[in-house]
């Protein structure tokens, strides 16, 4: 029986979370946002607020590099005994790098608290009221691109990117990304659902879905960066069903041809390839379509003419193309359009989800600021500062009591971003260094200042100014 309170196993639990193998700035972070979640156990725990629902707890385990063969099982039930072993809380976003287990210091890297979910008010749980899914994987490197011999060509033609599953190159994406509201919660809970529906057609005649997503909005807004990080998230997730899976993203343009009714046969032909990949069950693939409205342009839209009816085939090719697609179970179909308005009205109404992707709002702008300078303090770059810059909700709540507080310059400067794409905010550090740092490093009030300054010479370019001194290159 352990007789500590839980207030005080939370305590120990945030000691024992971070090890020597990460930054000494990697720590303070951390323990910046437990000693929130400590703040906010203590208050739900007055309060008798604790949520009553069993939560499903989603815990990523990353394997290292030279891990040993192991059972799937055996590791399953021995990161299980660990966790209730020695915690009474988890967190969502804790992370994990050191155990006090022989066995899963030789197999596992990282433990991640990737997701909770029936918990959408807390993002804290306590372990007596919730179910643990173990997702374990490992991280792949190999990435090429797919050629094939296209109608109309004498060479094979580069068409798509293949990536495997889940990626080094992709592994961070998911956290840098920053939205308003919950829509990668959302996005990644439709395509589980999509999966775990399929191949269970015949018991489900009524039910229409396609297991296709379009994501739309101004251009910068990070709709690619979101379908790798969701392809990337469910490759996780589904690493125990699936041998491999693989990431297929189509270069639409390469697909156009200069002679009559080719266009629409090359589409097929890299459709077709696809469908036989897939005949291999043990293969999962997820389907990236840049700026679909190249290949689904709005039919009502062509006037007369040959290059108006060679688009119309084109369109119908896709069209029938995903309904053969929609058959097979081992597959999802990612789409993104800066322009929903010119997309055909067909290819719309087969997409389960449309979901719209703006420009960053405050919160968000403040967060993929704060994510970049913290990235400069890693780098050193930047000079730590005695503590890490807090999250976004943690920053708002202390705008008027710290009028001077790091954080409070940072939500200003955010708040003057108000329309500026996650792309362009991206760039604002570099841009910020080139401009007014240009030295080794700099502290945090320099940086500040000048990527303050920064922003004030885009929003004047914006605007179209002639006297502009550092222009955005987008």
């Amino acid at each position: 029986m352990r007789s500590t309170s839980l207030i005080s196993r939370v305590f120990l639990f945030h000691v024992h979370a971070p090890c020597s193998s990460i930054s000494k700035f990697s720590h303070q972070k951390r323990l910046r946002s437990q000693q929130h979640h400590l703040r906010q156990l203590a208050n739900m725990t007055t309060h008798r607020t604790l949520s009553q629902t069993r939560v499903l707890v989603h815990l990523e385990a990353l394997l290292l590099s030279d891990c040993p063969r192991y059972s799937h099982e055996t590791l399953t039930s021995a990161i299980l005994q660990y966790i209730h072993a020695n915690f009474e809380t988890l967190s969502l976003d804790d992370e994990f790098y050191s155990f006090d287990d022989d066995y899963l210091e030789t197999h596992i890297s990282k433990l991640t608290v990737a997701d909770l979910v029936g918990n959408d008010s807390e993002d804290i749980v306590s372990l007596s009221n919730c179910q643990i899914e173990v997702h374990i994987y490992k991280l792949h490197t190999l990435a090429g691109t797919g050629v094939l011999r296209l109608e109309g060509e004498d060479k094979p033609t580069p068409v798509f990117r293949a990536t495997d599953l889940p990626a080094e190159s992709l592994a961070g994406l998911w956290d840098g990304l920053v939205y308003e509201g919950n829509i990668k919660g959302r996005l990644l809970a439709f395509m589980m659902t999509a999966l775990r529906f399929s191949g269970r057609e015949r018991e489900m005649r009524t039910m229409s879905f396609n297991r296709l997503v379009l994501l739309h909005g101004p251009p910068g807004t990070g709709k690619t960066s979101l379908a790798r990080s969701l392809a990337h998230k469910v490759a996780i997730r589904m690493s125990k069903q699936y041998q491999r899976i693989q990431l297929f993203e189509i270069n639409s343009h390469s697909l156009f041809s200069k002679y009559f009714s080719e266009s629409a046969k090359r589409l097929g032909q890299v459709f077709d390839h696809f469908v036989k990949q897939l005949a291999d069950s043990g293969l999962f693939l997820v389907i990236l379509i840049d700026e679909i409205e190249t290949l689904a342009v709005s039919r009502n839209a062509n006037g007369s003419g040959a290059e108006p009816k060679d688009a119309m085939r084109v369109v119908n090719v896709l069209l029938t193309s995903l309904d053969k697609l929609k058959a097979k179970e081992n597959v999802i179909v990612f789409t993104t359009s800066n322009l929903i308005q010119h997309t055909d009205s067909a290819f719309l109404d087969r997409c389960d989800i449309k979901q719209f992707i703006d420009t960053p709002c405050i919160p968000a702008a403040y967060s993929i600021l704060r994510n970049c300078l913290d990235d400069m303090i890693q780098a050193e770059i930047i000079t730590p500062i005695e503590e890490p810059l807090p999250c976004a909700t943690e920053a708002s709540l202390y705008l008027h009591a710290l009028p001077d507080a790091p954080q409070t310059k940072l939500w200003r400067i955010a708040t003057k971003c108000a329309g500026l794409s996650a792309r362009t905010l991206g760039k604002l550090p570099f841009l910020m260094h080139a401009a007014y740092i240009q030295r080794e490093n700099c502290n945090m009030e320099e940086a500040l200042e000048a990527l303050e300054k920064t922003v004030d010479d885009v929003l004047e370019d914006k605007k179209g100014s002639s006297e502009t001194r550092h222009p955005v290159l987008d």
